[in-house]
């Protein structure tokens, strides 16, 4: 059973990044309908669960989003991280893609049940500013997620790498990835075996260091050129990370 924690408003909103100027009402509604959970590594099906049923506001922590088309068998992984928005705030019988989940630290999101978003939708039309500016930000990973789904095990797999260190800590600790490489390739859409083959091929050539469940990335110049040949049109995650180191 999904616990959840019904939210106070009060001062909470100015915790939230809405990502447009919404007014103070529309916040107050939305919290007032809103739950917060707290949800561990090992409980990313109860993940799964609000992301198909609602609009998630990551508070802090970091998951990876797949959507997988059961026609064209494309998947699509997204990273999202403190600040970020995700999931399904349509009604259900508006959503064709299923969603897979992957949880790489302890995560705390505000959920917002898309039923509950839909019936505030009937009273108050700024609820579409609202969902408009939710799909506007995310697109940029959407769409990438899909060029990538095009490319080599080793951009994917590389790519990957990237974007969770842009979500680990600051200064040189985001380097080193505390993740399991079935946790990683859950994450990428690539079974173990190949991811493995993978990393096992970096770190002969010293782009990084395998440890018991970690991943310290050793090179970035390297493993940044490794990206030189794939599309990163709409999202290029490398001047950001190092920029930040």
């Amino acid at each position: 059973m999904l616990q959840e924690l019904t939210v106070t408003p009060n001062d909470l909103d100015k915790d939230v990044n809405w990502l447009s100027d919404l007014s103070a009402k529309l916040k107050q509604s939305l919290l007032k309908l809103s739950t917060s959970h707290i949800l561990k590594r090992d409980e990313h099906l109860k993940l799964q669960r609000l992301t198909e049923s609602g609009a998630n506001y990551v508070k802090c922590g970091t998951v990876v989003v797949t959507m997988q088309s059961p026609n064209t068998k494309a998947v699509n992984n997204m990273v999202f991280g403190t600040g970020d928005w995700f999931g399904n705030p349509l009604p259900a019988k508006y959503s064709y893609l299923p969603f897979q989940t992957a949880i790489w630290e302890e995560i705390e999101v505000l959920h917002f049940d898309n039923q509950k978003i839909a019936l505030l939708a009937d009273k108050d039309v700024e609820v579409y500013k609202w969902l408009y500016y939710m799909s506007t930000d995310a697109s940029p990973k959407w769409l990438q997620a899909q060029l990538l789904g095009a490319e080599s095990k080793e951009i994917r797999v590389v790519h990957m790498l990237f974007e969770l260190a842009l979500h680990n800590d600051e200064g040189v600790s985001r380097l080193y990835l505390p993740i399991s490489q079935q946790l990683l390739s859950d994450m990428v859409g690539i079974s173990r075996q190949r991811v493995n083959e993978v990393l096992v091929a970096l770190q002969s050539s010293g782009c990084l260091e395998l440890g018991r469940n970690s991943i310290k990335l050793t090179d970035i110049g390297q493993l940044a050129s490794m990206l030189n040949s794939a599309d990163l049109n709409f999202r290029d995650p490398r001047n950001k990370l190092i920029g930040l180191l």
